[in-house]
């Protein structure tokens, strides 16, 4: 039988592992079949606008459950007065208040990521910027795993907390000067919501997206302050929550330098993908286990060790899964330079295949992810004989991305254009449309 307290501790346990193991697979969800490997560029292709602003939200959640900011729900929600009120009213808007005070410190870096898009992506693609990426990823995922701590002085923080005092504006500037303070635990999510904002250069979507993700972060202080709701006391599970965010900040920083080495961009051949995924679960589990327990030196060596080994096996894994499957045929190879893809049209008598495309656009992701990789575009690409390239706005840089458009006359996007082997156009695909469509269209194309 067991105690009253292991009674009353193990669903908190089974809770947690479960928690757990779903936030892994986030990462995995995440990046599977994509080219630049980022959640809300996936979830804006795949699913639409209203899927990335989920995730942002979950990813202010998260964030809310961890070191920097979970200690602080009660003191705060006491310090701008909405557990003092004898209103319910006067407590929702007090709460209200406080939320948009956060709201009011994330969004304009939404507003600024969405307006200096252009630059980021005239960048993107150095070598130099990967590196330094990944280093910041790697650098963050160290402090989140408790190598050492990255936040403002103690003494800062309190100072801060006792702003605002009682009242709706009060409430407000509590909530505004909440954002630096939860900044240091804030990097898992913001990382990849920035990166989504910069490659896509929309500034609405940039105010919605940290919109929602400050909404996600300050629910629990809005659920505390307007209905009193008690919260779990701190303890073990904050660790696991950081560990977990510190395990995608992981494989984040490796997809990045998965384009520089070539030990990141394709598995042991003794690794088939799914040996690869099956390595990932159970090396993630094992970290799992040991953030869980006390913070002793071996079990954080224990940690690290088994999250890094599964962020490697991640990336190996994603990066197989990124290209579906041809068949008994060659997987499609893109190329990024037009001018050379079509030279070597010309000197080798080959039809050319060119795929204008971004990561905002859905039917260029749904073409990019559902139709071209798939073993019948494969099969047909290769009984032509064709040269293939791929020319992404974020990859390419908007000013020369916009120069190709002009010269190739694409108006709008998607747009797969297929040229025969004397350079003359055959057709041209301005929507999604299904693999065997697409093949039929390409074997109008005789070698």
């Amino acid at each position: 039988m067991p105690t009253p307290s292991t009674a009353r501790r193990s669903p908190k346990h089974i809770t947690s592992l479960a928690v757990a193991l779903t936030v892994f697979l986030l990462p995995i969800l995440a990046f599977a079949g994509t080219d630049d490997g980022d959640l809300f560029s996936r979830l804006l292709g795949r699913y639409g606008i209203s899927a990335a602003l989920a995730g942002a939200f979950l990813g202010g959640l998260m964030t809310a459950g961890t070191g920097c900011v979970y200690p602080m729900i009660g003191i705060t929600v006491s310090v701008f007065g909405a557990n003092k009120t004898t209103s319910r009213a006067r407590s929702l808007v007090l709460s209200t208040a406080f939320v948009h005070g956060i709201a009011a410190f994330y969004v304009p870096l939404g507003l600024a990521a969405g307006l200096s898009g252009s630059l980021f992506g005239a960048l993107a693609g150095n070598k130099y910027v990967l590196i330094v990426e990944a280093t910041l990823m790697f650098i963050m995922a160290a402090s989140m795993f408790g190598l050492f701590d990255i936040q403002l002085p103690a003494s800062l923080q309190t100072r801060l907390s006792s702003m605002g005092g009682l009242g709706v504006r009060g409430a407000f500037v509590v909530g505004l000067v909440l954002g630096p303070i939860a900044a240091p635990c804030a990097t898992a999510p913001l990382a990849g919501i920035l990166s989504f904002i910069f490659r896509t250069k929309n500034a609405l979507h940039g105010v919605g997206a940290l919109y929602a993700y400050s909404l996600g972060l300050g629910l629990p202080f809005f659920l505390v302050g307007a209905f009193a709701m008690g919260l779990p006391k701190p303890g073990r599970w904050m660790n696991l929550v950081k560990s977990i965010l510190a395990f995608v900040l992981l494989i984040v920083g490796l997809w990045y330098l998965r384009q520089l080495l070539p030990f990141l961009a394709q598995a042991p051949r003794a690794l088939a993908p799914r040996v690869s995924l099956a390595l990932a679960i159970v090396a993630a589990v094992i970290g799992i286990g040991f953030a869980l327990k006390a913070s002793l030196k071996i079990e954080k060596i224990g940690k690290i060790t088994a999250f890094s080994l599964s962020a490697v096996a991640a990336v190996w894994w994603l990066g197989a899964e990124s290209h579906v499957s041809s068949g008994a045929c060659r997987p499609v190879v893109w190329q990024r330079d037009l001018a050379a893809a079509q030279q070597l049209a010309r000197r080798e008598h080959r039809p050319l295949l060119v795929d204008f495309g971004a990561t905002w656009c859905r039917a260029c992701e749904e073409l990019a992810h559902r139709t071209l990789p798939t073993a019948a575009v494969a099969c047909a690409l290769q009984e032509s004989n064709f040269v293939t390239v791929k020319l992404y706005e974020n990859e390419q840089g908007e000013e020369r991305f916009e120069g190709l458009q002009r010269q190739w006359n694409v108006r709008s996007l998607p747009a797969v254009i297929v040229l025969d082997a004397a350079g003359h156009e055959v057709a041209r695909v301005n929507e999604f449309i299904e693999p065997a469509a697409m093949a039929a269209i390409v074997r109008r194309v005789r070698p």
